[in-house]
């Protein structure tokens, strides 16, 4: 029985000292700072989770790194968060946000941008407060500040210029220098280089925009042809749509939509106008415009004959001008001064005097 219980002695002290050296080493790790802080987890709030994801940081605090090389060259920035492989690689200040592969990957010393999608605001250096979401989103964008592009490729030309919004595919796709535009379609002010102050709403709308500025384009296709004329407005599908003029404004489907080169014309009316190709200062209201006159300047049509038969304007009936002469209507629906055969044997008085 000695034997048997010296055995069995020997046994348990061997086993409590092959163990002690686990069981010392487990303890060190238990209260170590590494085996308290959660996977990915660094000092200063900071985490990192892929091959170099945060690799040089120093001081920076609150910066969070998923993926390979994301914010890798981060080093004393704070507040940044880089989520795709590449994403935010060259980054140094910090308050950025990226989601994406290659998400910022350029940026350096820009701030406060936001870039959700694959190459999205991918060569942006010193830009700050740019919002890229969609792939290539402001891709070419460098020192461009204050930007908005949603829609893959919107604003994928930009440079430099800033204070533009894009909405849709291909929105001001080839815009560089032009600043404060505004794009909701896709491919509004696609072709858009370095025209400013211009507003398109509607696929298509204000297309090949060019230097054009201070254009309003609302609707499928409107001022679609536009290059460089400015300071032109169009509301309806097609309105304005050959336009390449100034100070033109269009309401209604392909209203003045015809009209080529000429300025200062005005259109109500859906077709108002569609028949002049070459004129101004014009006002078409519920008219095309004579047929097979496609130049012409400085008229008035109102309504359209067969169409409107007959006109009512209150004010005029009961007034009486001093120095007035008669109006006659021809039976084209022209009216003048009072002549002798002006208009051949088919006139009618208008119950007005005009002022001479």
């Amino acid at each position: 029985m000695k034997t048997r219980r010296t055995r069995m002695i020997k046994l348990s002290l061997t086993a409590a000292c092959c163990g002690l050296p686990v069981l010392i080493a487990l303890a060190c790790l238990a209260f170590s700072p590494t085996a308290l802080a959660a996977d990915g987890g660094l000092p200063n709030q900071n985490t990192a989770e892929g091959t170099g994801a945060l690799s040089s940081l120093t001081t920076g605090a609150n910066n969070t790194a998923a993926g390979f090389n994301a914010l890798h060259s981060l080093a004393t920035g704070s507040e940044s968060t880089a989520t795709g492989s590449l994403a935010l690689f060259n980054d140094t200040f910090g308050t950025n946000t990226a989601y994406g592969f290659s998400a910022l990957y350029s940026n350096t010393t820009g701030g406060y941008n936001t870039a959700t999608g694959r190459n999205a605001l991918l060569s942006n250096t010193v830009g700050f407060y740019n919002t890229a979401t969609g792939g290539a989103a402001l891709l070419s964008n460098t020192t461009g500040t204050q930007n908005a592009a949603h829609g893959r490729e919107a604003l994928f030309s930009n440079t430099t210029g800033s204070l533009n919004t894009a909405n849709g595919f291909a929105a001001l796709f080839y815009n560089t220098t032009g600043a404060a535009n505004t794009a909701n379609g896709s491919y509004a002010l696609n072709g858009n280089t370095t025209g400013e102050d211009n507003t398109a709403n509607g696929y298509a709308a204000l297309y090949i925009n060019t230097a054009g500025h201070s254009n309003t384009a609302t609707g499928f296709g409107a001022l679609q042809n536009n290059t460089t004329g400015y300071a032109n407005t169009a509301e309806g599908n097609g309105a304005l749509g050959s336009n390449n003029g100034n100070f033109n404004t269009a309401i209604g489907i392909q209203t003045l939509g015809n009209l080529g080169i000429g300025s200062s014309n005005i259109a109500l009316g859906d077709a108002a106008g569609n028949n002049l190709m070459r004129g101004s200062n014009n006002i078409y209201i519920g008219n095309q415009g004579d047929p097979g006159v496609a130049n012409e300047s400085k008229h008035i049509h109102i309504g359209t004959r067969a169409t409107h038969t007959a006109t009512f304007i209150a004010g005029i009936y009961g007034t009486t001008l001093s120095n007035g002469v008669q109006v006659v209507v021809g039976p084209a629906g022209a009216n003048g001064q009072s002549e002798r055969g002006a208009f051949g044997s088919q006139t009618s008085y208008l119950s007005l005097q005009a002022r001479v």
